[in-house]
């Protein structure tokens, strides 16, 4: 059963050193979806640049590159990239990178555009950390990354019956093929493994331990099944993951306290929890004194304001 066609053909007009020229595009958007560890495949496109023509915005989606016909080279950040049929390119979100064509022939840009990018514990969107590089040959597999992406493109223009699930699932497969690849050229932890997953669920709940965590939403966050993250965390750290915000909660209030700019009661809103009186408690189990008895063994400061708040509340 075939389903109607959603791909769409762009064209936009450039201009080269001589004339005028048109840039051709198919996309296809691709519907709802998506889970796993692995970033969300929003669309993917075909882009043909004419001889002597460039390409180059910055985009919300991080995208992953094949040059799959052509020469031509890549202007980022100052820096000048040559490119060759089976180079790969990280274009990661809000960067901009700008392809020409500097052959005789079209340059024919294979493009997986990603959403839900959080594959490396930051909050920036990207498909790999940084400093890890930006064009990678593919060498002799790059023939398995065209007829993967041959194969998606084809799906799309078909309209079969679960076409998206299908191209879901090769894209899935073609950034493990890629992640593999900058693997093994540079030597890299594989990217999915637990030790690497343990990292991007540290990085998440260090920046966001002040805020209502759940076990479901720091999962969702790290692309990880959440009994295999709870398992794994409390297994190399010797702690759950509720007690780890815990400690952090209670780190930072010490550190608040000690500047002394705020009240016991902000003090424990501000460090992520939400019941002043279950703060004081948990801080005492902890420390063995109240907040407000652990401030007053601290150094008197003529401006503390926040020690005769906390006077007035008690």
């Amino acid at each position: 059963m075939k389903t109607a066609p959603r791909g769409t053909r762009r064209e936009s007009t450039v201009k080269t050193m001589n004339e005028s020229t048109r840039i051709t595009e198919y996309r296809y958007e691709l519907l709802g979806g998506g889970s796993g560890r692995l970033p969300k495949l929003h669309y993917l496109a075909l882009r043909t640049l004419p001889p002597e023509a460039e390409e180059g915005n910055a985009h919300s989606l991080s995208e992953l590159i094949l040059v799959r016909r052509g020469q031509g080279v890549l202007t980022t950040e100052g820096e000048l990239l040559p490119l060759s049929e089976g180079d790969l390119v990280v274009r990661n979100a809000e960067e901009v990178c700008v392809f020409r064509n500097i052959g005789g022939d079209p340059l024919e840009l294979g493009v997986l555009a990603f959403e839900s990018v959080r594959l490396h514990g930051t909050l920036q969107a990207r498909l790999l950390p940084p400093d890890s590089g930006i064009v990678f040959p593919a060498g002799k597999e790059a023939r398995l990354f065209d007829e993967c992406f041959s194969r998606m493109l084809e799906e799309t223009r078909e309209g079969e019956s679960l076409c998206d699930d299908i191209v879901r699932s090769l894209s899935g497969v073609y950034l493990l093929y890629f992640y593999r690849l900058v693997q093994r050229e540079q030597g890299q932890e594989a990217l999915l493994t637990g030790k690497h997953i343990l990292r991007q669920l540290i990085g998440y709940i260090d920046a966001h331990f002040r805020e209502n965590l759940t076990l479901d939403g720091i999962a969702a966050a790290c692309f990880a099944n959440k009994y295999y993250a709870s398992h794994l965390f409390t297994k190399v750290k010797g702690c759950s993951i509720g007690a780890y915000i815990t400690e952090k909660r209670l780190s930072e209030a010490c550190r608040l306290l000690t500047e002394g700019a705020l009240s016991v009661k902000d003090v424990s809103r501000a460090a992520g929890f939400n019941d002043a009186a279950y703060f004081g408690r948990l801080f005492k189990k902890r420390y063995g004194i109240t907040p407000l008895e652990f401030r007053r063994t601290l150094p008197i400061k003529s401006d503390d304001v926040a020690d005769k708040k906390d006077k007035n509340i008690h």
